[in-house]
C-alpha cells in the first residue's frame, strides 16, 4: 500500500499546531467570547448604577479566550529549522506573525458584528488587537505558555475597582477610544519589531560559533 506524501504546507501547519482540532477550538473560543458579552453585571464605572453588557468584565475577559490558542501558534516548534534555514529567519518570523495577526483580526472583525449594539464595532476590534499584541510580544520574548497569561492579567488589572482611574481605563471606558485605537496599532507594530529583532539575534548566535571555528 503506497504512502501518500503529506504536502509541505500541511507539514508547516502541523508543526505550528494548526489542525482540525485547533480550528474547532478556535470557533468555540470565539463563540464563548461573544456569549460572555451577553451576561449583564454591575458596571465598572462608579458613576453609573445600571447593569452593563458587552465588554464590561466578562465580555472583555472573553476576548482573551481565542488568545490562548494564539499562544500555541506563536511558539516556534521548529526553531532549529528557522535559525539554520537558508532563507532569512526574519522574513520567516514576520511571515508567521503576519499570518497569525491576519487570521486573528479577521476573526475578531467577524465576531464583533455579533456583539450587542451598545458597544462600537471598532472598539471591540481595537481592544482585541491590543490584547493580541501583548500576547505576541510575550510569546516571542518568553514563550507560548506564558503568552496566554499577559492579556487576561491586563484585563483583570483594569477590572479591579479603583486600581486604574476610570478616565484612563482603556479596557472599559469608551471615552478612551482616541487613545485605545492608536495604542493598539502601535502595539502590533512593536510586536513585529520585537519578532524581527529576536529572529535576527537568534540567527547571529547560531552563526557565531561557526565563524569562530573557521578562524
Amino acid at each position: 500500500m503506497a504512502v501518500r506524501p503529506t504536502p509541505t504546507p500541511a507539514l508547516l501547519l502541523h508543526h505550528r499546531g494548526i489542525d482540525k482540532g485547533w480550528g474547532l477550538w478556535w470557533l468555540l473560543a470565539w463563540a464563548a467570547a461573544v456569549a460572555s458579552s451577553l451576561v449583564t453585571i454591575p458596571r465598572i464605572d462608579p458613576g453609573v448604577s445600571s447593569a452593563s453588557s458587552a465588554l464590561e468584565q466578562l465580555g472583555a475577559i472573553g476576548l482573551c479566550l481565542p488568545l490562548v490558542l494564539v499562544g500555541v501558534l506563536v511558539q516556534d516548534r521548529t526553531a532549529w529549522l528557522t535559525t539554520t534555514a537558508p532563507r532569512s529567519p526574519v522574513l520567516m518570523r514576520l511571515g508567521n506573525l503576519g499570518l497569525i495577526t491576519g487570521v486573528s483580526l479577521i476573526s475578531a472583525m467577524t465576531a464583533a458584528a455579533l456583539y450587542p449594539n451598545d458597544i462600537r464595532w471598532l472598539r471591540i476590534v481595537s481592544l482585541f488587537a491590543l490584547l493580541l499584541a501583548l500576547t505576541l510580544i510575550t510569546g516571542v520574548l518568553i514563550g507560548g505558555v506564558w503568552a496566554a497569561f499577559l492579556a487576561p492579567a491586563f484585563v483583570i488589572l483594569n477590572t479591579i475597582p479603583g486600581l486604574i482611574p476610570w478616565e484612563w481605563n482603556i479596557v472599559y471606558n469608551p471615552a478612551t477610544d482616541p487613545v485605545l485605537i492608536p495604542t493598539a496599532a502601535i502595539s502590533l507594530a512593536t510586536a513585529f519589531i520585537v519578532a524581527a529583532t529576536s529572529a535576527a539575534v537568534q540567527r547571529s548566535l547560531v552563526q557565531r560559533p561557526d565563524r569562530e571555528d573557521a578562524r
